[in-house]
């Protein structure tokens, strides 16, 4: 069944009782190394209001084919495996989603970002059994060769419907659809298919 949500670059705790009244069900939030990271404090507030929470890793610029390598991919899994299990706790099971934020040529996808995404799957193996299941952010050219391709199991479609397979990819876990504003805070809009892999902590 399909639920709405939204992402935001924001911390959204605050707005956790708001967001819920507008019909919002689940909210994306950032693993990164800024002040506007998910905290542990905004991620309980929001599940103590009944949200669920995304988790999506954007540590640097994701723009451009130079970004992604096997040992960038190594690097912002080890990044994000510390945020989730030892800072927000996020439960096992539940997804972590990282991002391929641009319109990304078969070349590239084949080549830097596949080896990207087996950097990523050598860091969280590195801290034992995998815990957490591998999502993409990214068009649907991305989303579908990973899925095929590689360990990632979770795929978040891009709003930019223009990208490489935008219009065509239908497998996806979340879909973004347009820019807007909620609770007075800057926000993307999205769907998911039942499916995105929400969690709470407590």
């Amino acid at each position: 069944m399909s639920t709405r949500g939204l992402d935001a670059n924001t911390p959204l705790g605050i707005h956790a009782e708001c967001i819920v009244k507008e019909g919002f069900t689940f909210v994306a939030r950032y693993y990164k190394a800024t002040a506007t990271c998910l905290s542990r404090s905004e991620a309980l507030a929001l599940s103590a209001a009944g949200l669920s929470i995304v988790t999506v890793v954007e540590r640097g610029s994701p723009t451009h084919a130079d970004y992604f390598s096997r040992a960038r991919g190594f690097g912002d899994g080890i990044f994000a495996w510390h945020k989730a299990q030892n800072e927000i706790r996020q439960p096992t099971g539940a997804p972590v989603y990282f991002a391929v934020d641009y319109d990304a040529s078969d070349a590239d996808v084949a080549g830097p970002i596949t080896e990207y995404f087996a950097g990523v799957h050598e860091a969280f193996g590195s801290k034992g059994p995998a815990e957490y299941p591998i999502g993409v952010y990214g068009s649907g050219l991305v989303c579908s060769h990973l899925l095929l391709h590689t360990p990632v199991t979770y795929s978040w479609l891009s709003m930019s419907k223009g990208w490489r397979g935008g219009h065509t990819f239908t497998g996806w876990n979340l879909n973004q659809t347009v820019g807007s504003s909620v609770c007075g805070v800057s926000v993307d809009l999205d769907e998911s298919n039942g499916h995105g892999g929400g969690f709470k902590v407590s």
